[in-house]
């Protein structure tokens, strides 16, 4: 496992400040002797996943700390019935393929 750059209260720093809009990756790579791109991803959580940006850095590392809250639950439940929502909406491929194929008879059948 690839030692981390940042501690856990660095990282929930970081995304704090990537959510409000005032992060400054450079500033972050200079302090953490890292990359841009490292900074970015742990903005992006990317890496250090386990954390989140609520959560208290002493609870890193304890079953308390990586298991998601019922709120954190609810959202993600929230977020999936939405893109189920959006993906019934959308027409399939094999409609659209059925559709293109339906068109291209009919126009073939017309100019005869």
């Amino acid at each position: 496992m690839a030692q981390r750059s940042a501690s856990a209260q660095q990282i929930l720093e970081i995304r704090r400040q990537a959510d409000a809009g005032t992060l400054n990756p450079k500033a972050w790579a200079d302090v953490l002797r890292c990359s841009l791109e490292t900074v970015r991803r742990y903005a992006r959580r990317d890496t250090a996943r386990e954390l989140d940006w609520e959560q208290r850095p002493e609870d890193y590392g304890t079953a308390q700390g990586v298991e998601p809250s019922d709120r954190e639950v609810a959202a993600s439940l929230q977020r999936l019935q939405l893109l189920a929502a959006q993906a019934a909406a959308k027409p399939s491929v094999d409609s659209l393929l059925d559709e293109l194929t339906a068109k291209g008879k009919n126009d073939d059948n017309s100019g005869k």
